[in-house]
């Protein structure tokens, strides 16, 4: 199996527009496309920088308003490069609770997501994050099959066992820290 990857090392900073962190996304995605990349991995908690937008002091919880843009843009850069990109994490609402959710767009217009399991002492005190549930994996037009753990989740022996023995051949772990 040969794969390559483009990890980025996203530059957190403030913005004025939604299309500010578009432009910035896109370029990172660009790159990775120039340089043949299968898979792109950007970190946990990307859209923490959409906070810093004008107007109004913003919550984790007022990430969720951007969760159709985030999908979009996403899933649009997944087509249009041919490359599956997990899209760091992204904060939802689902049942009144938030989730700390990485999304994986691939090519095809598919979109996985793996709520983060393992939550830490900010997410549940100061944000109110729920934990996730479950481990999917899948296998991609590339013939490997892939999971995501979230930053803390990779800490957990456990949980790595069991992707593996899921069958995954590679886990990407967006990541905070």
């Amino acid at each position: 199996m040969k794969l390559r990857v483009s990890a980025v090392q996203y530059h957190l900073h403030t913005i004025d527009r939604f299309s500010q962190f578009e432009a910035q996304v896109t370029h990172y995605v660009k790159t990775a496309q120039e340089y043949n990349a299968d898979f792109v991995l950007f970190p946990e908690f990307i859209t923490t920088q959409l906070m810093s937008l004008p107007g109004q002091t913003r919550t984790i919880r007022d990430l969720t308003q951007f969760t159709e843009a985030y999908i979009s843009l996403f899933s649009n850069l997944a087509k249009e490069s041919g490359m599956y990109i997990i899209g760091g994490t992204h904060v939802i609402e689902a049942n009144n609770k938030l989730y700390n959710v990485a999304h994986t767009f691939c090519p095809d217009g598919q979109v996985v997501t793996q709520p983060k399991l393992h939550i830490t002492p900010t997410e549940v005190d100061e944000w109110h994050i729920t934990p996730g549930e479950g481990l999917p994996v899948f296998t991609t037009a590339k013939g490997t099959v892939i999971a995501v753990l979230t930053c803390y989740d990779i800490e957990f022996p456990e949980v790595v066992r069991i992707a593996k023995a899921k069958g995954a051949d590679v886990i990407f772990c967006p990541s905070c820290t």
